[in-house]
């Protein structure tokens, strides 16, 4: 996986290369944050797999919080570009009680991150103003978190996952002064089936 991306990084940087001497540069970095929904949890999941185990349970999930990345990219010409992203995704809480066969409760927490490598497609609206969209591939690290109380007794566990998926998306930027800009956008991250989405707003800056 770590291969595939370093690939994916390279191939990247020679398109960037190969486009240095243009007579427009079009480098930018910037950051944004927002607001994710992580459904790595879900009641329905979690009461379903703990049934085909013979438990009863009910549970309650928080799969809303903060998110945030940081992106950098390049745009070839004013249609088309490439971006690199860093990704948060946040995290969802899981509180699970369970019934039979014995008493016991349950905190579980499922966090998610990972790269992004996107290919954009922009429409300039008017000289300040585009809307864009994109569609790439995210390489993923998911880690689960529980801690188990039962009586006097309590545990803690932990399991991660990592993989590739896509992820796409769509936004608008505005250009606020000379050399930055405003972005709003929607992303949907898939994360080994699972799907995560981020609505975020940001700042840019061009070089």
């Amino acid at each position: 996986m770590n291969q595939n991306f370093k690939l994916l990084c390279a191939i990247c940087v020679l398109l960037i290369t190969f486009n240095v001497n243009a007579e427009e540069k079009g480098f930018y970095v910037g950051g944004s944050v927002g607001y994710t929904s992580l459904d790595t949890l879900s009641e329905s999941s979690i009461n379903s797999t703990l049934a085909t185990s013979g438990i009863t349970a009910t549970s309650s999930v928080d799969d809303n919080d903060l998110g945030w990345k940081i992106f950098g990219g390049y745009n070839i010409n004013k249609y088309f570009g490439l971006e690199l992203a860093y990704v948060d995704l946040g995290e969802a809480d899981a509180n699970i009680t369970v019934t039979a066969p014995t008493a016991a409760t349950v905190n579980a927490t499922a966090e998610g991150d990972g790269f992004t490598i996107a290919g954009i497609a922009r429409y300039p609206v008017s000289e300040q103003f585009d809307v864009f969209g994109k569609v790439g591939a995210f390489v993923w690290d998911t880690e689960v978190t529980a801690s188990v109380a039962s009586g006097a007794t309590t545990a803690a566990i932990s399991a991660g996952d990592n993989g590739t998926d896509v992820m796409f998306g769509f936004g608008a930027e505005y250009e606020i002064a000379n050399n930055f800009g405003i972005r709003a956008e929607w992303e949907r991250y898939k994360l080994n089936g699972d799907d995560a989405d981020l609505f975020s707003l940001g700042l840019e800056y061009d070089f």
